[in-house]
């Protein structure tokens, strides 16, 4: 399969909105250019459950682009010349492009993405920021807007949504794991990478450009956690025309495999009648730069006795190693166009189901500003850590809650942050 595209290049932040691309077939002429669920047991094990490791073509619409006769009585500027160039060359070689496959990429202002949140309504999201304490807090406002369904019991629940954002470097960890058991914070220190403690249960992963990470919104009473991967998987087969996804599917814990390996890891919450599944998928990830961030089950030295969620170990590729898919905008893409497609068939009376962007400029609102800040906290980070003991190379112990030791070894620590004792 070869895939042609034109590209914008802008100094401003819209750059991702004026890349368009057209896949041929092989041999074809192609033209260049938590209300928290404690007390339901039925719930709370997803609450806390974590997997760690993980188109249709689409194109701008033309109210993105200046037209020439718009522009023919006033200087055009450089990113004007470059707009008016790309759809030339689409106008040429796209000429029969209908309007039910184009996009509209709508970047959103804080004021609009607070009216979509809150409103009734299906949609897209597309986060442009790498920036992971950002996309997160992102991630949870548009969850606490959602509208909740008043009627536990509805089976015709409209407020389906679908969030996309991918991360610069870093690990995260689940709202209930031990980061010191979890990680080695002395070799994340040592490269600059942060580490961040998300507001839902579940395993560590690590993330970086190549790792997209979707969320998939709906209501409690439509929770299912193998839906949206199955959609995944099934996007990728219809998408694949060279069989390389012939081995892809889901595993026993609703994880997408390929070839017996994770490419994708899922992790769940269910509060206030709504629910949603965030996952990963890797595309072209640096695995080997992964390498000794993620501590094993057991590392020599260091016996732990803690109620933490453990993360479940895997062996782990990229989409990519199997020629499935390399760019992270495809599939992004390709899954937007399914979403859109499944949740707008057999619904002509309802809304359309409309893909809009974002950048860090809708961080001014209020609970994203807050919740950025509560993720950066170092009290968020360490001290919701749960109870636990750790005794190192047979002798040294500490007995340590919320990251403040309680009991030591040297009775002169009692009250000192582990974090200190540790030296990280």
């Amino acid at each position: 399969m070869q895939k042609f595209r034109a590209l914008a290049i802008r100094t401003t932040p819209l750059s991702r909105q004026l890349r368009f691309y057209k896949k041929l077939p092989h041999g074809q002429n192609s033209a260049p250019f938590q209300d928290d669920l404690q007390a339901d047991p039925k719930y709370q094990s997803l609450n806390t459950m974590y997997s760690d490791m993980f188109t249709s073509n689409e194109s701008l619409t033309d109210k993105n682009f200046p037209s020439k006769e718009n522009n023919s009585d006033q200087h055009v500027g450089f990113d004007d010349d470059i707009a008016a160039i790309n759809q030339e060359i689409q106008d040429f070689f796209e000429p029969s492009v209908s309007s039910q496959d184009k996009t509209d990429f709508t970047l959103l202002n804080a004021a609009q993405l607070e009216s979509l949140a809150k409103k009734d309504g299906k949609f897209v999201v597309q986060s442009l920021s790498n920036n992971p304490y950002f996309n997160l807090a992102l991630e949870d406002y548009i969850f606490e807007s959602t509208p909740r369904p008043e009627d536990f019991s509805t089976n015709d629940y409209q407020n389906q949504r679908l969030i996309f954002y991918i991360n610069s470097k870093c690990c995260v960890i689940g709202k209930n794991q031990n980061p010191w058991k979890e990680l080695y914070l002395e070799n994340l220190k040592a490269q600059g990478i942060p580490f961040l403690r998300r507001r839902s249960g579940g395993g560590c992963v690590v993330h970086d450009l190549g790792n997209v990470n979707y969320s998939f919104l709906t209501s409690r009473k439509e929770f299912d956690k193998t839906f949206f991967n199955k959609l995944i998987v099934n996007s990728l087969k219809a998408n694949d025309k060279d069989a390389c996804t012939k081995d892809l599917k889901l595993n026993e814990r609703g994880d997408i495999t390929l070839n017996g390996y994770k490419v994708s890891g899922s992790a769940f919450k269910v509060a206030k009648n709504k629910s949603y599944h965030h996952g990963t998928m890797l595309i072209s990830s640096a695995l080997p730069q992964f390498k000794n961030l993620l501590k094993p089950d057991t590392v020599v030295g260091e016996q732990w006795d803690c109620n933490s969620v453990e993360s479940v170990r895997s062996h782990i590729c990229n989409l990519k190693d199997h020629n499935v898919m390399s760019e992270t905008d495809d599939f992004v893409q390709l899954i937007s166009t399914s979403f859109k497609d499944h949740f707008s068939e057999g619904n002509e009376s309802s809304e359309p189901v409309h893909i809009f962007q974002c950048d860090e400029s809708v961080s001014k609102i209020p609970e994203i500003k807050a919740t950025m800040e509560k993720l950066q906290s170092a009290e968020w980070k360490y001290e919701h850590t749960p109870r636990f003991n750790v005794t190192y190379n047979g002798g040294t112990w500490y007995q340590v809650e919320k990251g403040v030791i309680v009991d030591s070894y040297n009775k002169a620590q009692t009250g000192q942050h582990f974090a200190t004792a540790a030296k990280i």
